[in-house]
């Protein structure tokens, strides 16, 4: 089953995104060529309820 954790929003769309190997870290990249670095806050408790 898929959760939403949160939803961004870009001034134009976002063309790439990966999860970094530590888990937490998202960076995902738009089409102007910023670059977002996202941390998951919570992760922890949330995969010790078995959520995930």
């Amino acid at each position: 089953m898929l959760h939403s954790f949160t939803r961004i929003s870009a001034q134009c769309p976002i063309v790439s995104c990966a999860i970094v190997p530590d888990g937490v870290t998202i960076v995902a990249g738009d089409a102007y060529g910023r670059v977002y670095f996202l941390r998951l806050e919570g992760i922890a408790e949330y995969l010790e309820k078995g959520m995930a």
